[in-house]
């Protein structure tokens, strides 16, 4: 995807954001439910402005840092060798933040419980895009598995985000099907949680295997 293009979506994505906002605010109680629990019964609060106010802001965010995290890499970490596979991955952040945006707004007009369905559906949309992407980004200081042993190994990089592309991918079409049970909830955070260290642990791993931690000095 042209980065311009990506770019544009990513700032209608957010105006869609802003807009939702704009139409909901008049139609909201005084104060709205801005967290919930498992079940998706709220269970904390906010003043109507920054209960609304908080999605566009945390999507504009976002839509910023896929602005800027290019031009500020600094040398030898260039956001721009794989600028494409970022612009993507920042996209589908974005819109999976607008969907919850949408589904959050929807449950304080309603006062409904939150349909934890489409949560765990945007999410393992996100992961399976993410996994899909590993493969392609290059060492950086801003996104992928950043550890200390990444970090100082082109191979060990590589490896451990092939492994993470595996897992997130599996971890993402495992929370899709998750998400059409009562259980999904409940399942969904071991999963979540085995993609995300594993990889950071097998850097460490692999790392020894191949770097070893013997003294630099001669």
């Amino acid at each position: 995807m042209n980065r311009g293009r990506a770019l544009f979506a990513g700032g209608i994505l957010a105006l869609i954001s802003v807009a939702v906002a704009v139409w909901a605010y008049p139609h909201l109680p005084a104060t709205i439910p801005t967290h919930w629990n498992l079940q998706g019964r709220a269970n904390g609060y906010m003043p109507r402005f920054w209960g609304v106010a908080i999605w566009p802001a945390i999507v504009a965010a976002t839509w910023l840092f896929m602005l800027v995290l290019p031009a500020i890499s600094p040398k030898g970490f260039r956001i721009d060798r794989f600028v494409n596979a970022f612009d993507v991955a920042m996209l589908a952040v974005i819109g999976m933040l607008v969907i919850e945006n949408i589904v959050a707004v929807r449950a304080a007009l309603t006062a409904e419980p939150l349909p934890t369905t489409v949560f765990l559906l945007a999410l393992g949309v996100l992961l399976v895009v993410l996994g899909n992407l590993m493969g392609k980004f290059r060492k950086n200081f801003f996104i992928g598995v950043r550890t200390p042993w990444t970090l100082a190994s082109d191979e060990v990089w590589l490896r451990t985000h092939r492994l993470a592309g595996w897992m997130l991918t599996a971890a993402g079409v495992l929370v899709i099907a998750c998400s059409f049970f009562s259980f999904g909830v409940m399942a969904i955070l071991p999963i979540v949680l085995i993609a995300a260290f594993a990889p950071i642990v097998y850097s460490y791993v692999i790392y020894r295997q191949i770097e070893g931690f013997g003294s630099d000095e001669s």
